[in-house]
């Protein structure tokens, strides 16, 4: 990945190496809790929406590592890492919609519950 002035990508085009697709997606999940706590994170519901964003943000964080890590590892790991990872995403990316209001369910506060559901659901 190409450094941007922030250090952080600001376009598809920085993202590179097999798992340039994945950052790209885990960075702009990350970049939609943001705006999420913005937009969000006040008035009523709030304290769920900042709690939701903090272990959502911490999450991607780990994945965005565990994307880049995966990128030395042998084709046949890195194929099983990047599934895992993809399919950790996923989930989280359906809780985030819920969060905006989109999709089914109701907002949680929870990042992940047993075998993946949401806790308090």
């Amino acid at each position: 990945m190409r450094a941007s002035s922030a250090s952080r990508p600001t376009s598809f085009a920085d993202f590179t190496g097999r798992g340039a697709g994945r950052y790209a997606r885990a960075h702009n999940v990350s970049l939609s809790t943001r705006d999420l706590r913005t937009r969000r994170g006040t008035g009523g519901g709030a304290a769920d929406v900042r709690s939701f964003a903090d272990d959502t943000e911490n999450r991607m964080s780990d994945l965005e590592v565990a994307v880049r890590a995966a990128e030395q590892m042998p084709a046949a790991r890195r194929r099983s890492a990047h599934a895992a990872i993809a399919a950790e995403r996923d989930r989280i990316e359906t809780r985030l919609l819920v969060q905006w209001g989109v999709g089914r369910g109701r907002r949680t506060t929870a990042v992940s519950g047993p075998e993946g559901s949401p806790q308090g659901v």
